[in-house]
């Protein structure tokens, strides 16, 4: 047989898909005529589908030194370097492909993927919708332009994207996870919640799909179905920490606290650096009144994670509890550093500040809260109560008049609102804020108390004759 034929039988048999008798072939051809380049290029094909990685480059160089011109050998050797880690040899292959063929479709979509795994989005979408023009029929390049694409956040066009994957090739679950990922990441759980089901009914083995069915359905509070997602997440793969840790959170919201520790506990066994099942351990131990451990596993949650907010403010009310404020106070200030947006973080320390008579620096916090959330009776109600403190009685009388107009039925505002009345000297209304405090809780002995300091306040101004406060 001549060099001819034992290439075009190797072609034939790797048709066939018998990868192993066509490599003999193209190998019998060489032996005949070792500059046939066509046979190193088809031989490397062979060697590349069956991943000898070292001998499929070796062909593809041999190709090259024959006809380096040949720009689908450069884009495959890319593709070996790619395979074996390499990523910059891959991207000057890549490159030396389109430099010789710009708009080859192989080269554009391998770089395309390089580049978005480099997280340069932009650049490897330009590269995508060149292939995408040379075959707008190929699934794969609008998957993976989709996938570009929603690193850019724009879903929108990613998810036409994936309807026009889907529209190629029905029965590919990929585009279906994929349009549940771009729901998901717009929190849109009603839209994503049906694309991962789909998934699940043409890949029911797709234990990620089960995971962020799961989450989704656990944004629903369908507790029970979250869980059942879960377990099968776990079943497809015993190792998936993120898995037991929203196992632990369906639990827990079913009240089946117990095993919901017990998934938390498996999650962080599997990775201990998961600060989020740490944390949650904490949460129950705090419940179940382990207020020590609690507090060791806090600390190990953010020595793990030093800017997990939910974890030093949950120590801050752990700490609170058992009044030690100053370490309270180090916590709730280490949330407002990481978040200065943190109401709740602000709301605690002018609590902690109220209670120990530090009046301007309780005014500080409240005045904080305030600006972050206007509808909070409270943070008016503790900005009041500073500000009465410190008298600046007018602001006060504002700020507690907000707080009873926001929460006309909490008794205690009306007793605050009363008293900062009483002290400027406005008698009527503070006596009578302070008997609608009683009237709301007339078995409350301690608004008993502030109804007698405002008649007693107000009868010794009369009769004393006491300047109203400037």
């Amino acid at each position: 047989m001549t060099s001819l034929e034992h290439f075009k039988s190797g072609v034939a048999l790797y048709r066939a898909g018998d990868l192993e008798a066509c490599i003999p072939e193209y190998q019998a051809a060489l032996r005949l005529n070792a500059d046939f380049w066509k046979a190193h290029y088809n031989l490397g094909l062979a060697y590349y589908d069956l991943k000898h990685y070292e001998e499929a480059a070796a062909e593809y160089r041999e190709t090259l030194r024959i006809n380096p011109h040949h720009s689908e050998a450069h884009n495959n050797l890319g593709l070996v370097f790619a395979d074996l880690g390499q990523r910059e040899q891959a991207i000057e292959k890549y490159l030396d492909a389109l430099e010789i063929s710009p708009f080859l479709f192989t080269a554009n979509y391998n770089y395309g993927n390089i580049l978005r795994q480099q997280g340069k989005a932009a650049e490897a979408i330009a590269r995508y919708q060149i292939a995408v023009k040379q075959r707008p029929d190929s699934e794969d390049v609008h998957l993976h332009l989709g996938l570009a694409l929603v690193q850019l956040k724009d879903y929108e066009t990613a998810i036409a994207e994936y309807r026009e994957c889907l529209r190629l090739k029905p029965n590919d679950w990929n585009p279906y996870y994929n349009l549940g990922t771009a729901y998901r990441k717009q929190e849109l759980w009603d839209e994503a919640i049906p694309e991962y089901r789909q998934c699940l009914t043409l890949n029911p083995e797709l234990a990620e799909a089960h995971f962020y069915l799961g989450a989704c359905l656990l944004k629903k509070k369908q507790w029970l179905e979250a869980e059942t997602c879960c377990r099968e997440a776990t079943r497809l793969k015993p190792d998936y920490a993120d898995a037991y840790c929203n196992l632990g959170v369906a639990l827990t919201k079913q009240g089946r606290k117990k095993a919901g520790l017990a998934a938390y506990r498996e999650a962080a066994k599997l990775d201990p650096t998961d600060s989020t099942a740490r944390r949650n351990i904490a949460v129950r131990l705090t419940e179940s009144g382990n207020t020590k451990e609690a507090e060791k596993e806090y600390h190990e949650v953010l020595t793990l994670n030093p800017n997990d907010t939910k974890a030093h403010y949950n120590l801050g009310n752990l700490l609170r509890k058992s009044r030690r404020y100053d370490e309270a106070i180090d916590e709730y200030r280490a949330v407002l550093d990481i978040k200065p947006d943190h109401f709740a973080a602000c709301l605690n320390l002018c609590a902690i500040y109220l209670r120990r008579n530090a009046w301007d620096w309780a005014a500080i916090y409240a005045r904080r809260a305030v600006a972050l959330n206007p509808a909070s009776a409270e943070a008016h109600s503790n900005l009041g109560r500073s500000l009465s403190a410190t008298k600046k009685l007018p602001e006060a009388v504002d700020e507690l008049h907000q707080a009873v107009y926001l929460n006309p039925k909490e008794a205690g505002y009306h007793a605050y609102l009363g008293m900062a009345l009483t002290r400027n000297h406005e008698f009527a209304p503070g006596i009578s804020e302070s008997l609608h405090a009683i009237f709301l809780c007339p078995w409350k002995l301690g608004l008993w108390q502030p109804f007698g300091l405002n008649l007693i306040y107000a009868f010794g101004c009369w009769f004393f004759r006491l300047p109203k406060p400037s």
